[in-house]
């Protein structure tokens, strides 16, 4: 039997199945079709010309909602009938098929806008970085949601995926080039991280990101955020400590201000001893277990590993966290050290009243990462505490008056 004959036996059967009239199929029909219909006549006794199985308008509306959503081959198990049944009724009702649905894109066409290999976009959206869904599990198509794939393109997050050079789509890559303008950070390989910092290759940089030193994600490369990468610090060897001796007063200013979650930068701008530094010296005294002994003289307290002080008892202080609370309260626009600064604020209030308590220890989890010190985040953040009975932002007795 040749090709053609296959097909019109494939429809023939679907018609049949679908409670299509055997005179019919015996009018229209070739031989096969009229093999078809002298078989089913003669099973049935008669020569049918009713409609059996017919399709129910609740049942067309749900074919063309689980048309949305799922590939034929699901659908034909959920309404219960054969894939050819539910081809041929969606070709008879001009359904759009699950790979043409209005507002989507396929995997490949997502490729050609971006310029890259359509199997990319497929394991991307199977490995759930980008949502997706399959549209035919016998061609391996996949589809995604034109608005959803936008929100996920213009995400700095999702950009070590792909290369913003190779956009074709004019739109998408004006999309990309404005959100590009406002983000202040960027993702660099660990061959770049190694070199900021000096390291003959990658190799240290590598071993700290495999243990949880190092924030970064995996593509193909290893991937860090510029802000990350600058504020890592790497021991080269056993040699001599090379920062000069610290006071013993800086030491305890150095913790109390650790403990209530002013940013390492605002230390080191503080102390005078610039960031990195301070980040080493902070370093040195807990890896030496000094913490313990320095927060009993600091007068802050150290409880399960952990530093912590309320801002609010040191406003004389730190006028600067005042100022910055200040202009949180009101909702005005915050620098990005004052970001840094209420980041590492709130992320200390989590700690010290988040075990467990989910919710809490999430918004910790969150705010130890830079890249949330963003004004959104931070008032999400807020909100959560508040949610839970923490207002960092309650106070008896605090100016919140002074002029900026």
């Amino acid at each position: 039997m040749d090709v053609d004959a296959l097909i019109e036996e494939a429809v023939a059967v679907g018609h049949l199945q679908n409670g299509g009239a055997v005179s019919l199929l015996a009018q229209n029909g070739n031989g096969a079709a009229l093999r078809l219909a002298a078989i089913h006549g003669s099973a049935n006794g008669r020569s049918n010309s009713s409609y059996e199985n017919l399709w129910t308008p609740e049942e067309e509306a749900r074919l063309a909602d689980l048309l949305r959503q799922y590939p034929v081959e699901v659908i034909a198990q959920k309404l219960g009938r054969t894939r050819t049944a539910v081809y041929v009724h969606m070709k008879r009702l001009r359904l759009p098929g699950p790979s043409k649905q209005p507002g989507e894109w396929t995997a490949t066409a997502v490729a050609r806008r971006m310029g890259m290999c359509g199997k990319t976009i497929a394991e991307l959206i199977d490995r759930g970085i980008l949502s997706g869904r399959v549209a035919s599990t016998t061609r391996n198509i996949r589809v995604v949601k034109i608005v959803t794939f936008k929100r996920w393109l213009v995400n700095p997050l999702n950009w070590i995926y792909f290369k913003f050079e190779r956009i074709r789509d004019p739109q998408l890559k004006r999309l990309v080039a404005h959100q590009r303008a406002r983000w202040d950070d960027e993702w660099w390989s660990t061959g770049r991280v190694a070199a900021y910092h000096g390291l003959k290759d990658s190799c240290l940089v590598q071993k700290y990101i495999s243990e949880g030193k190092i924030p970064a994600v995996r593509w193909a490369n290893w991937w860090v955020l510029r802000s990350d990468a600058m504020n890592a610090e790497f021991t080269r060897g056993k040699g001599s400590n090379p920062l000069r001796v610290w006071s013993y007063e800086a030491d305890k200013f150095m913790v109390l201000a650790s403990a209530m979650g002013v940013s390492v930068r605002t230390i080191g701008e503080m102390t005078g001893y610039g960031e990195k530094r301070a980040r080493a010296r902070l370093r040195h005294l807990e890896q030496r277990g000094h913490y313990p002994r320095m927060a009993l003289a600091a007068g802050v307290v150290y409880d399960d590993g952990r530093l912590w002080a309320d801002w609010r008892e040191y406003t004389d202080r730190f006028p600067g966290v005042v100022l910055m609370m200040q202009r949180f309260r009101e909702g005005r626009p915050l620098s990005e050290i004052d970001r840094s600064n209420l980041r590492g604020i709130l992320r200390a209030w989590a700690l010290r009243y988040g075990q467990g308590v989910p919710e809490l220890e999430e918004l910790a989890g969150r705010l130890r990462w830079s890249q949330n010190a963003q004004d959104k985040k931070l008032r999400e953040g807020y909100e959560v505490l508040v949610a839970h009975g923490i207002d960092v932002l309650e106070v008896d007795d605090v100016e919140f008056d002074r002029e900026n």
